[in-house]
């Protein structure tokens, strides 16, 4: 009660929704919808702040994994493998270790930042690369001191440590560091996660790179963005007892911003890795397709994909919600069925009110 708490209000103590807490933090919360609004905005899938072409999105978010992903965000579209073919583009597992359609010097600050030691194996390999790039496999076989087997270990794990890349013929070529020490690329790196998202928690940030940045390292990262006033710190989402860093410069933006779209966020877009969490306490699925109407999930399905087509085998949430679906399958140009009848685009509804009953009977 407020005459309970009031010793401890009088201590220094900030009430934060159903509990008191002290130190330096900023005492502020946010609606959840509203941070999930804010957190759309930075992604760029806010119609306000959609970004020019996916070459821009890309460079802005650290890399496109989908034609959705890139879909969902740009004015004009172009297919992530039209820019690879011209080279705009390239593929790498950057952080998170996905396959992911980014620039060179993305690529390279990745490369960087993963500091993976070369073995003799992968020093020689690589000076391959170097001189006979752009290069098939075959001609990198031809050229290397080592055996079949061992050329072909060295180039997965030069490739994995983004040390090289293939273009769109399936040519190595090696990938340019840039003249920074490690420390600083790891640096930079994580500042960018934040640009791209804006808030994170400590557990939520180093699980979204799958752990490539260890908790300890993520603390100690958050003190020091905090320190220089990149950072503020506080129990930002209304409901629950986690403390979050944020963007400093984005604390008024948090509320002031709407979120009116409806949309299908697939499991190909770095997004749903953010918002796994959320997924698997809301729909006990991690790795699902998710329905948005405004900035709250409404419903949840996994399906099979099989080129231009999609096999839902599981939906669940709002029935409402298969009208988004046919949207999202209109502007994708994909065919949406459920699995068990296999019924066609124009009977969608009826499928789906067919899984919702037998999700309700259970």
């Amino acid at each position: 009660t407020n005459g309970e708490a009031k010793p401890f209000l009088a201590a220094g103590y900030h009430r934060i929704g159903d509990f008191l807490a002290k130190g330096d933090f900023l005492p502020r919360t946010f609606a959840p919808e509203d941070v999930t609004s804010y957190v759309l905005w930075r992604q760029g899938v806010h119609p306000e702040r959609r970004f020019a072409d996916p070459l821009e999105a890309a460079e802005a978010l650290g890399g496109l994994r989908s034609d959705y992903a890139a879909r969902l965000r740009v004015r004009e579209f172009t297919p992530l493998d039209r820019l690879h073919r011209k080279g705009a583009l390239y593929k790498g597992n950057v952080v998170p270790e996905y396959v992911t359609y980014c620039t060179l010097g993305q690529l390279g600050l990745s490369q960087r930042a993963k500091d993976v030691p070369l073995s003799v194996p992968m020093r020689r390999v690589l000076g391959v690369v170097k001189a006979e790039a752009p290069a098939t496999r075959a001609r990198i076989q031809q050229a290397s001191p080592l055996g079949i087997a061992a050329t072909n270990a060295a180039l997965k794990h030069l490739s994995e440590a983004n040390c090289v890349t293939r273009d769109a013929a399936g040519r190595y070529a090696a990938v340019p560091a840039p003249r920074t020490d490690p420390g600083r690329a790891r640096r930079e790196l994580f500042a960018s996660l934040f640009r791209s998202y804006g808030i994170f928690s400590a557990e939520n940030l180093s699980a979204y790179t799958r752990y490539e940045y260890s908790m300890a390292e993520v603390r100690t990262l958050l003190r020091e963005f905090e320190s220089e006033g990149l950072l503020v710190k506080g129990f930002f989402v209304a409901g629950e007892r986690t403390l979050y860093w944020m963007l400093k410069e984005d604390l008024d933006r948090i509320g002031a911003v709407r979120f009116p779209g409806d949309f299908v966020l697939t499991p190909m877009d770095n997004l749903a890795v953010y918002l796994r969490r959320q997924t698997v306490e809301k729909w006990g699925m991690g790795y699902a397709y998710l329905v948005f109407r405004g900035p709250e999930v409404v419903a949840a399905f996994r399906a099979k994909r099989r080129k231009a087509h999609l096999v839902v085998t599981e939906f669940a949430g709002d029935a409402h919600a298969i009208a988004i679906v046919k949207e999202f399958a209109e502007e994708n140009e994909v065919r949406v069925t459920e699995e068990a009848s296999q019924i066609p685009d124009s009977e969608v509804m009826e499928w789906y009110e067919k899984m919702y009953g037998r999700g309700r009977a259970k």
